[in-house]
């Protein structure tokens, strides 16, 4: 467990991005990947939207008793040390120091409750009012093990306007927290990830420990469960590797909304790697006798609204673009995990985190057009002119 100390002011030019938490599961899933990077596998999340507020409790390595005085402070991090760090890769999820101190500007109340690992002695940091007022002392709450309670009051209590219209999202707070957490979490099979409603404790999610991907996926997306593909596993040059599960023909959507894609167990958007996967699909889709329809569109249509992840990324520019929903009828569900040398890609600037750019893009595509030729059979041009210009319009 390393230190907790401040980043060379070199090394901040290079990574920060001027964070500002917004809303409650971008704030939420921020605490989470802390509470992964710190190798935690039990997390219990208990999401008071009705109030802004929301507590992330795990039993990780936990916090020194030095490190807290400046934990929480801007671009302070346990996570890397100075610019060579960036050459071997970024190995966590976390890696700026700027999610917990945009927390304490943006509350009311952060309490932090720790235990380092090693340490008998459970210690409470308090900060209230934007972090005005900053309170150390020996917990009340006996932590049996090292670990980390995380709880957040009154979110945005300093933006009324914003913290009013939020407030009048509840369940649309609930649900896109639910599905930024599921993202975020899914690839890590080991870790018990369980998501409450507070105060009453009703569950919202609960990804147990030692889950199976495909049976997940499955549960994720029923109508692929019958006729769901085994999972693929693929091999490549460079010590890259590949594994997913690539959704059946007799099953699309309208929408991106089932398609998860994982670099080293980071979520990412990649737009070339989706269009890819997509366009595929669509002309195998077509191949196979299937037509677009506004009928099939609205058979597998998401209740849940748009969360982080439903739009594209230009992984060599780093713009973003929103898929024409219109325009594009019949999109896959799949769950792709890459696997390469963290020192082979660059995490983006997007405070999110999730954009990628590669330094062999070739390696993955050949691995990917691989994976969907064995899900969906050998990708040949299409012949008739409708048929293409179904195709045209997934680039649009």
């Amino acid at each position: 467990m390393q230190r907790v100390r401040q980043l060379p002011q070199q090394l901040v030019e290079r990574i920060r991005t001027g964070l500002t938490l917004d809303s409650l599961p971008q704030a939420v899933v921020e605490v989470l990947a802390n509470s992964l990077d710190a190798h935690a596998q039990n997390i219990v999340i208990r999401l008071g939207a009705p109030t802004l507020s929301f507590t992330v409790e795990d039993d990780g390595h936990g916090v020194r008793a030095e490190d807290l005085d400046v934990l929480g402070s801007r671009y302070s991090t346990s996570k890397l040390r100075g610019v060579t760090d960036l050459a071997g890769g970024i190995q966590t999820l976390g890696f700026r120091g700027e999610a917990v101190a945009s927390l304490i500007t943006n509350a009311a109340e952060v309490c932090i409750t720790t235990r380092g690992r090693g340490s008998f002695e459970t210690l409470t940091k308090t900060t209230r009012s934007g972090g005005s007022n900053v309170a150390f002392a020996p917990s009340t709450t006996h932590l049996k093990h090292s670990g980390t309670i995380i709880s957040v009051k009154q979110f945005l209590f300093n933006q009324p306007v914003r913290s009013r219209q939020l407030l009048a999202q509840t369940g649309d707070i609930e649900a896109r927290t639910i599905q930024a957490v599921l993202r975020m979490a899914l690839p890590f099979v080991n870790v018990s990830v369980t998501l409450l409603r507070a105060p009453t404790g009703h569950v919202l999610l609960h990804l147990p420990q030692d889950r199976d991907l495909r049976s997940l996926f499955s549960q994720l997306v029923p109508e692929q469960a019958p006729t769901l593909p085994p999972m693929i596993h693929l091999a490549g040059e460079r010590g890259y590797g590949i594994r997913g599960l690539l959704g059946s023909l007799k099953a699309c959507y309208p929408h991106q909304h089932h398609q998860y894609l994982y670099v080293n167990r980071r979520h990412v958007i990649h737009t070339s790697i989706s269009a890819l996967l997509n366009a595929h699909f669509l002309r195998a889709y077509l191949r196979a006798g299937y037509h677009l329809s506004n009928r099939s569109q609205q058979q597998h249509d998401d209740p849940l609204p748009h969360s982080a992840g439903d739009d594209g990324h230009d992984g060599k520019s780093g713009s973003r673009s929103r898929n024409n929903s219109s325009s594009v009828r019949a999109l896959p569900a799949f769950l792709v995990a890459i696997e390469c040398p963290y020192g082979d890609y660059d995490v983006t600037s997007e405070p999110d985190k999730s954009g990628i750019v590669f330094k062999h893009l070739p390696i993955i595509h050949s691995l990917l057009k691989s994976m969907a030729a064995q899900a969906w059979g050998a990708d040949t041009p299409l012949s008739t002119y409708g048929d293409a210009a179904a195709l045209e319009a997934t680039k649009r």
